[in-house]
């Protein structure tokens, strides 16, 4: 197999792997009874970042052992989670929410350069002093939508 039909499977695996898992916790969501899988579909990418995380840290021993914790209170936390999985995609949806309010926010404060201007000027290069305001503004409007 030629190296960019390699690649070519790689992408087509995993836009095949994102649209099941879409089409599979759209389903959980959408049907009764299906509480289990809903929570096993709901915690999936979490558990899989949580794992890949503690595998590519430098202290290894000590966050594999903080996935132990995590595994146990999640263990623990089962009934509830079958009960409510639909709160963990509205966890991840906020949670991004305020981390794409934090992004834009951080770089409005003093010394900073707005986030639309680093933009602009990546696609730009030198920005006219009104294109500076216009991008300033627009970065405020994210920060505050």
């Amino acid at each position: 197999m030629t190296p960019a039909a390699r690649i070519m499977l790689a992408w087509l695996g995993g836009a095949a792997l994102i649209t099941g898992y879409a089409v599979l916790a759209n389903y959980t969501n959408q049907s009764a009874g299906n509480a289990r899988l809903g929570a096993l579909v709901s915690i999936a990418p979490l558990a899989l970042a949580a794992v890949l995380l503690a595998w590519r840290s430098r202290p290894r021993l000590p966050m594999t052992g903080l996935l132990v914790l995590a595994g146990v209170a999640l263990r623990l936390a089962w009934p509830l989670l079958k009960q409510h999985f639909g709160w963990v995609y509205w966890l991840e949806h906020e949670s991004l929410q305020v981390l794409l309010f934090t992004t834009f926010a951080r770089t409005l404060t003093a010394h900073q350069q707005p986030l639309c201007t680093q933009f602009a000027q990546i696609m730009y290069g030198q920005l006219s002093p009104q294109h500076i305001r216009y991008a300033h503004r627009v970065t405020v409007v994210w920060t505050v939508f």
